[in-house]
């Protein structure tokens, strides 16, 4: 009964944890998309350095105020050749992906959105980081096959909202498998918190001179104008919530494996879908629905795959350090970089 009550307290803690990240992340989105589109700031730029500016600023408090470690063996030398790229593709991942839900629904782009896992092994394949194989290739044929299918039953295309959310998740893609690549150059080890804590400078250097040329003019205009009808208060309600985002997937990473993260995932890319359509009367259509469940069946495939391997190297490993008498010495050594790097890193956006 003892032992009992410690592992349904950690149950009932990763479910909640869960639940809060499911529940952020969806708030999140709907939260940008009521701001850019009913509440008349059709400005992405200035929505993401405003997350950037309000997000890097909380995780400077943690990391030096003591709460959150920074990483070890971060110089300026290695920020410059690892982390400051990351920050510039951040920033655009950010603002092409914002500026998408100008002209796309809720729930179409969480469909498009299906395509990163095609788009990071593709990539990452490129990078020789990963290896070509016929298995992954049947899955990422599923997942685009899906997508497209998606596509094709959606009644509000926009070829524009769809230009901006396939080069977001694009620039995702490489921004992962850079970030990869230069962990695994590295051996620097990051979560969500330290992640903003290095990325969001930069991303917000990146972001302020497109804004200057872009949105300075057009957004003092408005204002003069009386057209923007979001407060301050909305807006820094809007921050913090992508604040309390990046601390929720700090929390949920700690407390479950990136195989419970792509989950709960799916679940809250289904929730938008029928927020998109109940709360915004966006038009889904049984095609959309269809091409969908094939995407994710494909990345359903994949994810599955890739977690068996993980396992069967992490047993072999282990049986390896028995006969070679290090059993014991396991817990000494410092756990290697894992393979969820990725999912680690992208849980701290939407």
């Amino acid at each position: 009964m003892g032992a009992r009550a410690p592992a349904a307290a950690a149950a009932i803690a990763a479910l909640a944890a869960c639940t809060l990240w499911i529940g952020l992340s969806a708030g999140v989105i709907l939260f940008n998309r009521v701001i850019l589109n009913e509440l008349a700031l059709p400005f992405p730029l200035t929505l993401t350095s405003v997350h950037m500016a309000v997000c890097g600023s909380l995780a400077a408090v943690l990391v030096r105020g003591g709460w959150v470690a920074p990483a070890a063996g971060m110089d300026a030398p290695t920020y410059a050749a690892t982390l400051a790229p990351v920050g510039a593709l951040f920033a655009a991942v950010l603002y092409l992906g914002n500026a998408a839900y100008l002209h796309l629904s809720v729930a179409f782009i969480q469909m498009l959105k299906a395509l990163m896992p095609a788009a990071v092994y593709g990539v990452a394949c490129a990078a020789r980081l990963d290896a070509i194989s016929v298995r992954a290739a049947a899955d990422m044929a599923a997942i685009v096959a899906g997508v497209a299918l998606a596509a094709a039953g959606e009644l509000t295309f926009v070829p524009l909202g769809v230009t901006l959310q396939l080069a977001s998740v694009a620039a995702e893609s490489v921004r992962l498998v850079l970030l990869q690549k230069a962990l695994q150059g590295t051996g620097l080890r990051l979560n969500p918190v330290t992640t903003m804590y290095y990325v969001a400078p930069a991303a917000l250097v990146c972001l302020s001179i497109p804004w200057l040329v872009l949105e300075a003019g057009p957004l003092r205009a408005a204002l003069a104008a009386g057209t923007v009808r979001v407060t301050p208060a909305v807006l820094a309600a809007n921050a913090l919530a992508a604040a309390a985002l990046n601390l929720a997937a700090f929390a949920l990473i700690g407390r479950t494996s990136a195989l419970t993260m792509n989950v709960a995932g799916v679940v809250k890319d289904w929730g938008l879908i029928w927020a998109s359509a109940s709360l915004f009367g966006a038009p889904v259509t049984r095609l959309n629905l269809a091409g969908y469940g094939v995407a994710l069946a494909g990345v359903a495939s994949y994810n599955v795959r890739k977690y068996n391997a993980l396992q069967e190297a992490a047993a072999a490993a282990e049986a390896g350090d028995k006969e070679r008498g290090g059993g014991e010495l396991k817990a000494l050594r410092a756990p290697p970089l894992s393979d969820d790097g990725g999912d680690r890193i992208k849980a701290g956006r939407p």
